[in-house]
């Protein structure tokens, strides 16, 4: 099994649990945290050589440009973005994340797809629905979770891809 395929059935089982409600996100690294265990677990489950070529805040290019999730050498590269939906926080306070954030991850992941890395990902789990709205052009997925529901828009650029 690839790291791409690993990567897509971690987003997949991921997501299963997030709808089960088998995690509380509060921030990104939330996220990336519980996306990295299943990351882990299935490398395991398919016999990946070790140790496991699995990075989180992972420099490719510059020290200063840092990636969320690089895996293998650097055949997936994904940036996550969390918009979460906490009850006690007034609207004055919202969004937790600007959604010029979540445009600048697209096109840095397209600029590094266009510079030949294979699978580059933007992730973005969005439980108040602000992103949703704003980039209402992506393909967003539904995710029911109890009585309440949230988008995750997972964002491909290969090289070539526009």
């Amino acid at each position: 099994m690839s790291y791409h395929r690993v990567f897509q059935e971690a987003v997949e089982a991921w997501a299963a649990d997030y709808e089960r409600g088998a995690h509380c996100l509060y921030t990104e690294a939330d996220f990336q945290s519980h996306l990295f265990y299943h990351l882990l677990r299935l490398m395991a489950e398919q016999g990946f050589e070790q140790p496991y070529q699995i990075h989180v805040n992972y420099s490719v290019q510059s020290a200063r440009e840092k990636i969320d999730l690089v895996l293998g050498q650097n055949e997936v590269l994904a940036e996550l973005k969390l918009e979460p939906d906490y009850p006690e926080l007034p609207p004055s306070r919202r969004p937790v994340v600007f959604t010029e954030y979540i445009v600048r991850d697209l096109d840095r992941m397209q600029r590094y797809a266009q510079q030949g890395y294979p699978h580059c990902y933007v992730l973005v789990l969005d439980e108040a629905g602000i992103h949703r709205r704003a980039l209402g052009d992506f393909e967003w997925r539904v995710l029911r979770r109890g009585e309440g529901e949230a988008f995750l828009l997972m964002h491909a650029f290969q090289p070539g891809s526009a």
